[in-house]
């Protein structure tokens, strides 16, 4: 019965952890997966950005990918009345996934 319960503990600890796996893009990555047509150019997601926060302005941004999510374009950036925000977007679709403002 322990060795079943020891058992049961490491799968369930190594599905929560491979859950959580995400990985940063390098720009050569990048690159080639918008010229794949497999996520949007940098250009249309921040479009979607300033779409959420007209005014806005980019302080920091990049790409990751996500057991969970995919490709995510993250991004830090000041409202036009200087709130900070954390925004993800989906990197092939554009869809929100968090639209946080940082306090």
């Amino acid at each position: 019965m322990k060795k079943l319960m020891t058992a049961c503990l490491l799968s369930a600890t190594t599905v929560l952890t491979g859950a959580a796996y995400a990985k940063d893009l390098m720009p050569a990555e990048v690159e080639q997966l918008t010229q794949a047509g497999a996520i949007k150019t940098l250009a249309e997601l921040n479009n979607i950005l300033l779409e959420l926060h007209p005014g806005a302005v980019v302080t920091d941004a990049e790409f990751e990918t996500s057991s969970l999510q995919g490709y995510v374009y993250e991004a830090e950036l000041y409202d036009a009345q200087g709130a900070e925000w954390d925004i993800d977007l989906n990197a092939a679709t554009g869809a929100v996934i968090k639209n946080q403002r940082d306090y």
